[in-house]
């Protein structure tokens, strides 16, 4: 039997349950963002949603229960958006009345260099966006580091590959491949002069590696984890 509808405020309540094949359990009342149809389907690839409603969106079947997330949290207290936004297909998230990041306001970090980094909100927290596929979201917070670092510095250039490996995995999944090769390209051009084997925590040998593969649609999600004995990843529970 369905429990009792709970108050709230948000997207669209909906019928949901932890499905194991075609059999659901632990049936619950949850919620999907205000988004249209086809951005809710959005959310499959990046967070492991199914999304329904036996209403609204009453020609899908079910929004599983996200289980434990696998991948390593380096910001978790810094909640993930309700939707990875690719143009034409969401709303837009700081221009349109119901994007996730209308009014947000910016992290208030210093410029990002190899000895802060571990303490730097909105570099760690775009490993956490990059890594479940918000590639426009991981984009505009780097962007923002990006600003304030110091011309000619390592931690520019480290950004701009960053930045520009994250529009190729954005542009890959729109369809747009010989963008998404060029913005591959240029990214492999930044780390070429990066002297060392790893920058801010990250693995520059597995960053040259995503760079070179993210344009490729065909090869498996994109995944960037930190090393660092300083900052370790954060349980996501």
């Amino acid at each position: 039997t369905e429990p009792p509808r709970p108050l709230g405020r948000g997207g669209p309540w909906v019928w949901v349950g932890d499905r194991h094949g075609d059999s659901p359990r632990r049936w619950r009342w949850g919620r999907v963002p205000r988004a249209p149809f086809d951005a809710v389907r959005e959310m499959a690839p990046c967070s492991g949603l199914e999304c329904s409603s036996r209403s609204a969106l009453s020609h899908l079947e079910f929004l599983r229960l996200p289980t434990r997330d696998p991948l390593p949290r380096y910001r978790p207290r810094v909640r993930l958006p309700p939707y990875a936004y690719v143009p034409g297909r969401a709303p837009h998230p700081t221009r349109d009345a119901e994007g996730h990041s209308r009014g947000r306001d910016p992290f208030d970090d210093p410029p990002l260099d190899d000895s802060n980094w571990s303490r730097h909100t909105g570099f760690l927290f775009g490993f956490d966006l990059f890594n479940r596929g918000f590639f426009w979201e991981a984009h505009e917070v780097w962007e923002e580091a990006w600003h304030r670092v110091p011309p000619r510095s390592s931690a520019r250039l480290l950004l701009q590959a960053l930045i520009q490996a994250t529009a190729s995995a954005l542009k890959a999944r729109c369809g747009d491949l010989a963008r998404a090769r060029g913005l591959s390209d240029s990214a492999l051009g930044k780390l070429a002069r990066i002297d060392g084997p790893r920058l801010c925590g990250v693995p520059l040998a597995d960053l040259v590696a995503l760079a070179r593969d993210v344009a490729d649609p065909s090869r498996p999600a994109p995944r960037l984890v930190l090393i660092s004995r300083r900052a370790r990843p954060r349980s996501s529970r």
